[in-house]
């Protein structure tokens, strides 16, 4: 079995296709530890927590580091799965690191397009700057992270692309 957990709706991009354009500061968007131990602790043989958002990136690492003590303390082998945009590893690497090197944790992400994908500030995110945060995870991790892709009426022409 899978969890997939949305510890928050806060992001650090704005994509016309996603629902989670709207940055919301409020606590109450926030996804309880005391809500995931209790999941853990009755079902331990979890295979993956799928980790999505917003964008993950905008809790801050500690969050994660206690869900991994979780599942030390239920003896649950179960490892963590982020989908995340890796802008915030990106701005700040020294931040993610260990948490991206334990053995436990993955990474994936995805790439878009045009102007669908657009970062706080509102200016598109450039292959190039996937590029450079796809380098950075393989020279700071040791691996590139696994790609999903993203198809919507507004990417139909361009998904081949993308995956390329």
């Amino acid at each position: 079995m899978d969890l997939i957990i949305k510890p928050t709706v806060r992001c650090n991009f704005k994509c016309t296709f996603c629902s989670s354009t709207n940055i919301s500061d409020d606590d109450d968007d926030i996804l309880s530890l005391d809500d995931i131990e209790a999941f853990i602790k009755r079902f331990p043989d979890l295979n993956t927590i799928i980790v999505n958002g917003g964008d993950p990136l905008m809790m801050p690492p500690k969050y994660y580091w206690d869900i991994i003590d979780l599942l030390d303390k239920y003896n649950s082998k179960s490892s963590l799965s982020f989908t995340t945009n890796l802008w915030a590893f990106y701005k700040k690497p020294s931040m993610w690191v260990d948490l991206f090197r334990h053995p436990r944790v993955g990474i994936s992400t995805s790439f878009q397009y045009g102007n669908a994908r657009l970062k706080g500030d509102l200016t598109p995110f450039t292959e190039e700057e996937f590029i450079e945060c796809s380098d950075m995870m393989l020279e700071l991790i040791g691996y590139r992270p696994d790609f999903i892709a993203v198809i919507t009426n507004e990417n139909v022409d361009s998904v081949m692309k993308t995956v390329e």
